[in-house]
């Protein structure tokens, strides 16, 4: 059964700072926690920019079996990004592109690992929440950068070393800081919606495939990219 939104509204790119701002704060309550089993199958979204056009991208979503990590499936969908980019608000620019990706797959959704952020985020709301809440369905943010908190320790250069991301007002633990290989940049994993912490972690472990991006994050930003300088030339 293809994936259907469960609040729209949370995919809209054509609202204002205002109603983005009230609609984080409404929904960041829907938010729920709870331990998930590593799953068969995991869908990686990401999205890839135009540099020719200011609103232009490709978003891409790709289903991989785990722990074989084949590709079973993918959708693409290239359009415009309304919403500006600005820090925190993520998912009001991407959201809408990327859902639009996830509703052409065929396949049933386990769970959707997101190239952003979920809970690590001043709001506790970061567009893998809010993905997770309009969809209803399991989410995980996998961010290349830290946007917020702060990392607590030294995190070794190991397979697998990794710290905790702790909230810079409370000190609360918000995600982890991982390496996916020795000696490559970390990941930055929090919880979206629908999966703990510690499952989120096993579950991008199960992911691994040798390189700095869980392999089905590196695939869905080896597609986008490649589809987006298509689109270009």
């Amino acid at each position: 059964m293809r994936l259907k939104a469960v609040y729209p509204e949370l995919l809209r790119d054509d609202v204002s700072m205002e109603t983005a701002r009230q609609l984080q704060a409404e929904y960041k309550a829907k938010v729920l926690f709870s331990p998930l089993p590593v799953p068969k199958t995991i869908t990686a979204v990401d999205i890839a920019y135009q540099t020719t056009a200011a609103l232009g991208a490709v978003a891409v979503a790709v289903t991989m079996s785990i722990p074989a990590l084949t590709v079973i499936e993918t959708g693409q969908v290239a359009g415009a990004c309304n919403f500006p980019y600005i820090p925190g608000f993520l998912g009001f620019r991407e959201l809408n592109l990327v859902s639009r990706a996830l509703f052409t797959l065929e396949e049933p959704v386990e769970i959707i690992l997101y190239d952003g952020h979920g809970i690590a985020h001043p709001q506790r709301f970061g567009a893998a929440c809010q993905l997770g809440v309009a969809l209803g369905v399991p989410t995980i943010g996998c961010a290349k950068n830290l946007y917020y908190g702060r990392l607590h320790g030294t995190l070794g250069n190991s397979l697998f070393s990794s710290v905790p991301i702790v909230d810079e007002t409370d000190g609360a633990t918000i995600g982890v800081a991982m390496r996916m290989h020795e000696n490559v940049k970390p990941v930055y994993i929090s919880a979206g919606h629908l999966v703990d912490l510690a499952s989120a972690i096993d579950i991008v472990k199960a992911c691994a495939g040798g390189f700095h991006l869980p392999e089905p994050l590196r695939q869905a930003d080896i597609i986008s990219r490649k589809r987006v300088t298509f689109f270009e030339d």
